[in-house]
């Protein structure tokens, strides 16, 4: 939550002056002018004295009784019990605002978003904190909505304590895959309910609904079909409509300026997302023994980043660079081919570079473990 403090007083008791969309809004008890706190003026308010170890209190509207908070637990269970809530039906009421989501400033002429890719929900405390000292503000993981809610919930607290927000996977195959046909299907009802079931949480950043088109789903390489444009218009559709307050991103495949535009392989269209990532990965190897475009965002990323606005002027560019391994087809990287390709991507229009990516002790690929001498180049 966000706090506005309009003025500290020696000795005060401060209170909250109510809750609205997750903004609460702090002001002195003395701007009161002496009110007391079983004041009708009070009722449904926090209130809090700032010294004597912190104590919190609610006021009960129904009766104007003031109940201890205690602990954090102690408070959501009163919060829970009193609180009256609000149906899907009235909360559907609430005109939601207008216009383009608020970004940062970003790009060449800006500050860019630092994201890292490849972050398993079960991440150490200390591998988050190794992340946020590294000034990453994003992370995107694996996993999905077939971990549940509750899971993902947790997470994303980690993530909040550390002033981290989380890009939500639904692009795997728990969003995408049927297991009774080859083509990829896009599975509505479940992402819907998952999304709602999180959507309140301030850690998210936005969702992804794509990656590469499905190329990496059992659809994908298994039988060569792919996402269609048509699909993901109704993936976006459903997903703005169940959470019409965070951006939505796709990741998408396109190498270098011969790689192809936009088609089956490759879908793409004006107002289909807020983001797109590309995965500009120049340890891809043809032989399995040298990268085949080194110096592929130097070479073709603008060129990329400009066919890419010249269908939505409006999009943002994320780039992700390779800071990982999985050969034969994509070789280990030196600390100067990262160095190389982060040079490149920040003389790129872009808004967003990010890493993939940061794996788990668990599998063939953690990066502190595989390739820490990349750290300071992520660090830096």
């Amino acid at each position: 939550m966000i706090y506005f403090l309009k003025k500290k007083l020696k000795g005060a008791v401060y209170f909250l002056a109510g809750v609205v969309m997750g903004v609460v809004l702090v002001f002195p008890w003395m701007s009161l002018q002496g009110q007391s706190p079983f004041n009708p003026a009070l009722r449904g308010m926090v209130l809090l004295r700032v010294e004597d170890k912190g104590q919190a209190w609610y006021v009960y509207p129904e009766d104007g009784r003031r109940y201890y908070l205690g602990r954090p637990i102690d408070a959501w269970r009163i919060m829970t019990k009193l609180g009256l809530g609000i149906s899907d039906a009235d909360l559907k009421k609430i005109p939601l605002a207008e216009g383009q989501f608020d970004f940062p400033p970003l790009g060449r002429n800006g500050r860019v978003v630092k994201f890292m890719k490849l972050v398993p929900i079960d991440i150490s405390d200390n591998d988050l904190d190794r992340l946020a000292q590294a000034g990453i503000k994003v992370v995107g993981g694996y996993h999905g909505l077939e971990q549940g809610a509750d899971k993902t919930l947790v997470w994303l607290d980690r993530l909040e304590q550390r002033g981290m927000q989380a890009i939500i996977n639904l692009a795997n195959e728990s969003s995408w895959t049927d297991p009774d046909t080859i083509y990829p299907e896009w599975q509505s009802d479940k992402v819907v309910d998952f999304v709602k079931k999180i959507r309140h949480h301030p850690a998210i950043w936005g969702y992804d609904i794509s990656n590469e088109a499905g190329e990496n789903l059992v659809n994908g390489y298994k039988y060569g079909q792919r996402i269609t444009l048509s699909q993901l218009r109704q993936a976006a559709s459903d997903v703005r409509q169940a959470d019409p307050q965070r951006p939505l991103l796709l990741r998408m495949h396109y190498w270098d300026d011969e790689d192809g535009d936009f088609g089956p392989d490759n879908p793409f269209a004006a107002d289909l997302v807020d983001v797109v990532m590309l995965n500009l990965y120049s340890n891809y190897s043809l032989d399995g023994r040298k990268p085949s475009l080194p110096n592929m965002i130097a070479d073709s990323g603008q060129k990329i980043i400009n066919k890419i606005r010249q269908v939505d002027p409006n999009v943002k560019i994320w780039l992700a660079v390779a800071a990982f391994a999985e050969k034969p087809k994509f070789l280990l990287p030196a600390k100067a081919d990262l160095t190389r390709d982060v040079s490149a991507a920040l003389l790129l229009d872009i808004d967003g570079l990010g890493f993939y990516g940061w794996g788990s002790p668990l599998y063939h690929w953690y990066l502190p473990r595989d390739a820490d001498y990349l750290l300071s180049v992520i660090d830096n």
